[in-house]
């Protein structure tokens, strides 16, 4: 507080929007509260002095002597003038303890360390670089393990390993799926002197907050050989055509020689060039090239790197690890062969404006590349940006028809001033030579075959005479609901009750708001035995015609059960 006195806290929906189900907790409190630490850690059993960042925390570091047996991570409660904080978590290692001095960006300010050691810092501007020096001898197989993101610091840390020269030895920038950590494992090429350097994968970012625990010890073991992951899990190759996948291999025990990637059980037809991984390379994009004539179907293949390492000639299984700890290892690359999708969509680039709760129509024409059948249209199942709840019809486009309209519907929520940006797709069936039929689809982002509207305030609106309702069971509510008409909407108005799916025992018979009338009335009725649950407010809709197409306003009507007549 900046003076003795009475204060306010404010709090709002972000639109401004509120009912009874818009419900909040807010603890306002005096008391020490710890927002981040530095360290994020200690050496267990020791005396570690940590610097407190938050609220009503002394500006001098406070001691704490971490656990001698603990699980990790360990949380933890520090005593400020006889209260406990909030809960923090802190890493806690067995190696010796070492905190970074500034200035350490170069090689000549970065401090000389014993392995092994945990290293302590944090990238505390945009562009800055942690670097720490060590000795180590010839054949020395080293791990270098980074944990910031895993205890809560906003850091994507990036680690390479330099030799005096300057020349790099090995880098890494994430450990593994998901993990923003970076680990790197390697073995010492000569005895010397070697750098390691820690920084932000961005070079704009950077804080206070942004610390780490770098971890550098003795490898357990590292045996020469590689590792390669499935970029994919799935694949489809259209007949005909050749379609590229990249593969990437990690190197490990100084082994730098070729890897040969095989596939076993591709199918027929299919001929794979590109897959011999050059030595002293950790990629390689290997090309399926298809004949016009291959089977369609899929099927499981195993990808298997094959390499000599040593005396030894290694088998690698290819696989994509669990994402998850629900997930499961996927050990094969399923292969698909397609028939190409002879036709495409194509539109005219336009933007458009229209109104929110409108019926928008696009003209579309069709190139149909030989195929003369029926076609399909509908909204696309990928799509380039959120459709905002844009919904659209079904259109079937007659065999050698080479035009039609496609018809999207703007919900009457959506922001105004906001492009919306629809995709449509094309699906028919093809035959192949044999007379099989096959199912394909065309999908295109382009921007002349979007669907582009800046939308705009609708010409309809609805007034609630009461935003909530009390209910009891057997209940009858006469809801009065005001009607606006924008100068563009004419005719009669339908109003009608929406419940949520899961909402059971809430009833009221549509009523029409004939076109010289401002208002019309909804009964709703509850049901006498139960109703509910009411976690989610009721939508009374209004719908009018313009253009041939709906346009539509919404309202919602919050509940709130009463178990008996009050």
């Amino acid at each position: 507080a900046m003076a003795s006195g009475r204060y306010q806290v404010r709090i709002h929906d972000v639109n401004f929007d509120g009912l009874q189900h818009f419900v909040y907790r807010l603890t306002v409190t005096d008391q020490p509260f710890v927002q981040r630490v530095y360290p994020l850690g200690g050496q267990r059993g020791m005396e570690t002095a940590f610097t407190l960042f938050g609220q009503a925390l002394p500006e001098q570091p406070v001691a704490s002597t971490l656990p001698q047996d603990s699980v990790l991570p360990w949380r933890h409660r520090f005593t400020i003038d006889g209260t406990l904080t909030n809960p923090v978590v802190l890493d806690i290692g067995t190696a010796p303890e070492l905190l970074e001095v500034e200035p350490n960006d170069t090689a000549a300010q970065a401090p000389l360390c014993e392995i092994p050691i945990v290293l302590n810092g944090r990238i505390d501007q945009a562009g800055d670089v942690d670097s720490w020096q060590f000795e180590a001898r010839q054949g020395d197989p080293l791990e270098f393990e980074v944990r910031a993101a895993r205890l809560g610091s906003p850091l994507d840390s990036a680690i390479a390993v330099y030799d005096a020269s300057g020349k790099e030895l090995g880098s890494n920038d994430d450990g593994g799926k998901a993990n923003a950590d970076s680990r790197l494992v390697l073995k010492i090429p000569a005895d010397g002197r070697y750098r390691v350097a820690i920084k932000d994968r961005f070079a704009a970012r950077g804080g206070g907050d942004f610390a780490y625990r770098l971890y550098v010890a003795p490898a357990k073991t590292v045996t020469p050989g590689f590792d390669m992951a499935l970029p994919t899990d799935g694949l489809t190759l259209l007949r005909g055509a050749e379609t590229k996948l990249k593969f990437t291999a990690v190197r490990r025990g100084g082994f730098d020689g070729p890897i040969t990637i095989q596939f076993d059980g591709l199918p027929a037809g299919v001929e794979v060039t590109g897959n011999e991984m050059a030595a002293q390379k950790n990629d390689a994009q290997v090309a399926f090239k298809v004949a016009a004539d291959a089977v369609v179907g899929m099927q499981p293949v195993r990808v298997v790197g094959v390499a000599r390492v040593g005396e030894a000639d290694i088998r690698q299984p290819v696989v994509q690890a669990p994402s998850s700890p629900g997930d499961v290892e996927v050990d094969h690359l399923a292969v698909a062969i397609a028939m190409p999708t002879p036709f495409k969509v194509i539109g005219l680039f336009e933007t458009r404006y229209a109104d929110r709760g409108s019926t928008f129509t696009r003209h579309y024409s069709l190139d149909r590349g030989g195929y003369a059948g029926p076609i399909q249209v509908r909204l696309a199942e990928r799509q380039v940006r959120h459709l905002q709840g844009v919904t659209g019809d079904v259109v079937e486009v007659p065999a050698g028809k080479d035009e039609f309209y496609y018809r999207i519907k703007l919900p009457p929520w959506m922001e105004i001033g906001r492009t919306s940006r629809t995709c449509v797709m094309a699906v028919a069936e093809v035959t192949d030579e044999a007379g099989k039929p096959h199912t394909v689809s065309y999908t295109s982002h382009a921007q002349n075959d979007q669907v582009i509207l800046l939308v705009d305030p609708g010409q309809l609106d609805l007034k609630l005479a009461s935003q909530s309702l009390a209910a009891h069971p057997g209940m009858d509510h006469a809801l009065r609901v005001g009607v606006a008409r924008g100068s563009n909407i004419t005719g009669d108005v339908l109003l009608e009750l929406v419940t949520p799916a899961h909402l059971h025992g809430v009833t009221a018979q549509p009523v029409v708001v004939s076109a010289d009338q401002p208002h019309g009335t909804l009964q709703l009725k509850f049901a006498s035995e139960d109703f509910g649950p009411c976690n989610e407010p009721l939508i009374i809709r209004a719908t009018a015609h313009r253009a041939g197409g709906p346009y539509t306003a919404e309202r919602t009507l919050a509940i709130v059960p009463l178990s008996a007549t009050p």
